[in-house]
């Protein structure tokens, strides 16, 4: 999301911005990923492809948990941020391409050095500004600002209009212990308010309070079947239809 952010803002924000998850895609996958191949080059290369670094020419190339790249692929990656030049797998012409390199990483690089395995000269060429993004559960203040957010992104891609968490459950979700990356923490986010969402009790006035409570419940890591959120909300529906459940 930082990295986006910075792309959007800058003087680049019309050029491409490319995003490779090192850890996701296996070593030579990357390569090509990253810098092309020519047609021929190895099995089922059909066709020419440019990889990231030469799309995001003039743009942003955003590599995610660049401490997962193995060595052989980190002398590259160093050679195309010394000089600005790389060559796509199976052809010897040299391209050229001026990109802005983000990186990201949850591991020490310190560690990692000391350990063999990250390269240090690579670790001087890309640590050129360092930001220290602290974990959720160490700047909780910010969890009603992500839930205000996420929840806007998902009334925007479903177009609904889902009621805002209330400040007991903005309490509650502050007190849990937050793990792993902000994605993460959107996914856990995307699965709950989808079921706000697009339940078809979000019509009924009287079951919106039920249903944020279980939906902050269930973030909270409690497990709720959906078979006791569907009794509850019919026996609701069923027992004060008039005040609480009026269409």
């Amino acid at each position: 999301m930082l990295a986006q952010y910075i792309h959007s803002r800058s003087a680049l924000c019309f050029r491409c911005a490319c995003k490779s998850d090192c850890a996701a895609i296996p070593g030579a996958l990357l390569e090509s990923e990253l810098f092309g191949y020519e047609k021929g080059s190895f099995t089922d290369a059909h066709t020419s492809k440019p990889g990231y670094v030469e799309m995001a020419h003039r743009g942003t190339l955003f590599l995610d948990e660049i401490a997962d790249l193995d060595l052989s692929l980190q002398a590259k990656v160093l050679q195309f941020l010394q000089d600005g030049h790389f060559s796509r797998i199976g052809d010897k012409q040299e391209r050229r391409a001026e990109t802005r390199v983000i990186c990201a990483t949850n591991r020490d690089l310190q560690t990692e050095i000391e350990a063999g395995r990250f390269r240090r000269d690579l670790f001087y060429r890309i640590n050129v500004i360092s930001i220290n993004l602290p974990s959720l559960r160490e700047r909780r203040e910010d969890v009603a600002l992500l839930a205000d957010y996420f929840l806007g992104q998902l009334n925007a891609r479903f177009e609904r209009d889902a009621p805002s968490f209330t400040e007991e459950n903005i309490e509650s979700l502050s007190c849990r212990e937050w793990r792993g990356k902000t994605f993460a923490n959107w996914r856990m986010w995307s699965r709950g308010t989808r079921f706000l969402v697009r339940s078809i009790l979000l019509r009924r006035s009287g079951c919106r309070d039920f249903l944020r409570n279980s939906i902050a419940e269930w973030l909270l890591m409690a497990p709720i079947p959906l078979k006791r959120i569907a009794k509850q909300a019919v026996r609701e529906m069923e027992g004060e239809p008039d005040t609480q459940c009026a269409a």
